[in-house]
């Protein structure tokens, strides 16, 4: 039976729905099966030990297996490797020497009761004593003297008093030690306020977690800011970048947004090796390009990202991560198939990478051209091979082609790193905070934490003890005139040579 045109044409319809419907349940079924990989199956992206290339390629085979042998435990279902674990002090540790003495009369031989000669000590055993905190209440004093021979011969009274130091706050019941203290247990332990408000109460100070937001913002206002800009603006004077960021709550917005509107927590570091490293967090209210233009203005050097839009089109050089490359796709395909022939060839270039990691950057350079060149020649040529792909792989053959040049960029500077994981070290701590304290009330908090999670960071990159670093910046800053005279705040960075003797 012949079919009218008007059934012809809702009968080719009816198939263009059912092989949508198809293409969109095979891209759930990809992304059921890639949520059960990422909940119930290994969480590393590195190459298994023994695990070869799916090209049979020797010499990629030769490089796997020149790794340092570890001791490993076999368990039914998978390998695990062997920690061996040494508890030790990794810094200086004040030492107390206790002493164990006779009495008077155990001075006296047992046998013929005469008195017992001192022949020497020797050690017994040794134990690691903890000093719980406690608070201590200081009053501060000042001495005020007269000059009585003005006084006799003039009778005009001339007084001369001691400095006190000033206060971090303006509060009897705080102070620079105990601000530090607020700051290191909430942006280096992950304890959040109202955990500490129990804290405090043990210490017989009953302290509210509104009161100690508040001086966290005034610390963060007054003095750790004017460090932070400082420290941006070192960043900006280095040739090589690293960003990355991720969502983060604003209950109170500028903006007139509701409160479950995402704002965004940005992060820019320095590169792996750079001589003073610094990581810079910074609060927006958005994922707009308007965002990285602001916060770059005027930097023309290198910029290294996982490729998203808002950080195309600027006056830099933008490379992009392999390493979030081969994550999309091995998410495009939870089964053995042709995204594994891309994560290999990621897998390729990483190995070659490991190779070069002591070479300097010019040598870098040159092997790349000459190892990695072809490889990623190779990668191109399979990726023009895959013209009429659905699904998910689709996407990531897409997302690849449109940074082509971006991820080319690596062969032209040795500098430049493969993978972003420096910026996603330093974002996944946001996202450790914000499971602990899961917002920021207002805009100011928010700020207040990029300020202070720049500091911590950056100065636990510069080896230092970030509470003793926290505490100097809290202790002698309100005594500087640093607002006039900018260049004061110098000595405050975290590599200065004066942090970096009294700090670490």
């Amino acid at each position: 039976m012949k079919r009218s045109p008007e059934d012809e044409q809702l009968f080719n319809s009816l198939i263009d729905q059912i092989n949508q419907l198809q293409e969109t349940i095979a891209q759930l079924n990809e992304q059921i099966k890639n949520l059960n990989r990422r909940s119930f199956g290994t969480s590393s992206e590195k190459t298994r030990a023994g695990q070869t290339s799916i090209f049979d390629d020797d010499s990629f085979i030769k490089a796997e297996t020149t790794a340092e042998k570890t001791d490993e435990i076999i368990v039914k279902t998978h390998t695990r490797k062997k920690h061996n674990h040494q508890t030790k002090f990794i810094g200086e540790v004040e030492k107390k020497k206790v002493v164990t003495d006779l009495n008077d009369s155990e001075k006296q031989c047992f046998n013929c009761q005469h008195k017992l000669k001192k022949v020497g000590t020797r050690l017994d055993h040794i134990e690691t004593e903890l000093i719980p905190a406690k608070l201590e209440i200081v009053e501060y004093y000042t001495t005020t003297y007269k000059c009585d021979n003005c006084e006799d011969e003039d009778d005009h009274v001339r007084f001369t008093s001691s400095q006190a130091p000033k206060p971090a706050i303006q509060s009897q019941f705080t102070s620079a030690s105990s601000i530090a203290w607020l700051l290191h247990q909430k942006f280096e332990l992950s304890i959040p306020l109202y955990r500490q408000e129990k804290e405090w109460r043990s210490y017989e100070l009953d302290v509210d977690r509104k009161t100690l937001a508040n001086w966290q913002i005034k610390a963060t206002q007054m003095y750790l800011s004017p460090i932070y800009e400082c420290m941006k603006s070192e960043l900006l004077t280095q040739s090589y970048l690293h960003a990355d960021e991720t969502p983060y709550q604003i209950l109170r917005r500028s903006d007139g947004r509701a409160a479950t509107s995402e704002s965004r927590m940005w992060v820019f570091t320095s590169r792996e090796g750079a001589e003073h490293p610094i990581i810079i967090f910074h609060s927006a209210l958005t994922r707009k390009q308007e965002v990285v233009e602001k916060f770059l203005q005027g930097y023309t050097g290198t910029l290294l990202t996982d490729g998203y839009t808002a950080y195309r089109n600027l006056p830099v050089k933008h490379a992009v991560c392999y390493a979030h490359l081969r994550r999309k796709f091995r998410d495009a395909n939870a089964t053995p198939g042709l995204a594994a022939i891309g994560v290999d060839y990621c897998n390729q270039l990483f190995i070659l990478e490991h190779e070069f990691k002591n070479l300097t950057a010019d040598e870098r350079s040159k092997e790349r051209q000459e190892k990695s060149a072809p490889i990623l020649k190779k990668f191109w040529d399979w990726v023009e091979t895959l013209s009429a792909m659905k699904g998910n792989l689709k996407t990531v053959i897409d997302y690849a082609r449109n940074l082509k040049d971006e991820l080319s960029l690596f062969l032209q500077d040795g500098n430049i790193a493969l993978s972003n994981n420096i910026a996603e070290r330093a974002i996944r701590l946001i996202t450790v905070g914000r499971k602990n304290w899961n917002f920021s009330t207002s805009e100011a908090g928010a700020t207040s934490n990029a300020v202070i999670y720049s500091l911590v960071q950056t100065a636990k990159e510069n080896g230092l003890n970030v509470y003793k670093y926290l505490q100097k910046i809290l202790r002698e800053l309100p005594s500087l005139r640093f607002v006039q005279h900018s260049e004061l705040l110098e000595a405050y960075l975290p590599w200065s040579k004066t942090i970096q003797a009294t700090c670490r």
